[in-house]
């Protein structure tokens, strides 16, 4: 019977068993034999060592990456404007004219395609950024004339819907 011990020091081993210190190799001990050879923890360690260099390196030379996001889908969105001050209201699409709002502040905004941006990522794989054009605050709600609130894609599909499907825009 051949029994092999991996990571064995070579003074416990010889202690343990009663036999006289080796050199390296085996020692046979009754129909025992034990590895005093370390050479195999040291490769494990060389090994373990190198890759993370190899680990250290790539991740130091990649950096930041940036990541072109896609176009939103354009589309209308049903908007119903709730505010106590009374004004005239309006909602202004960055690029593009402004829509006025109804006297019942209800309006049907026709939502073009709205320039993407680009999501940064650290070393490639965790991203720390959002550029999408759903995040993109380029509609406005104006009241006489005035920006009076900025709102993005993302921010309207959040608002609470009303029974005939518009989206409640609360000032």
């Amino acid at each position: 019977m051949v029994e092999r011990i991996g990571l064995c020091d070579q003074r416990s081993n010889s202690d343990a068993l009663g036999a006289l210190p080796a050199v390296g190799g085996w020692v046979g001990i009754a129909d025992r034999q034990y590895c005093c050879d370390n050479s195999q923890g040291k490769a494990s360690v060389n090994r373990q060592f190198i890759s993370l260099i190899c680990l250290g390196v790539t991740l130091g030379l990649s950096g930041c990456t940036y990541a072109l996001q896609p176009y939103n889908t354009p589309g209308p969105e049903k908007l119903q404007i709730i505010s106590a001050r009374t004004g005239l209201y309006a909602i202004r699409i960055d690029g593009h004219g402004d829509t006025p709002v109804g006297p019942d502040g209800r309006v049907v905004v026709a939502v073009p395609v709205l320039p993407r941006g680009c999501s940064p990522y650290l070393f490639g794989l965790i991203k720390i950024g959002d550029g999408s054009p759903e995040r993109l605050k380029a509609i406005h709600v104006l009241r006489d004339g005035r920006v009076f609130r900025h709102l993005s894609l993302r921010e309207i599909r959040d608002l609470p819907m009303s029974p005939d499907g518009y989206r409640l825009v609360k000032l």
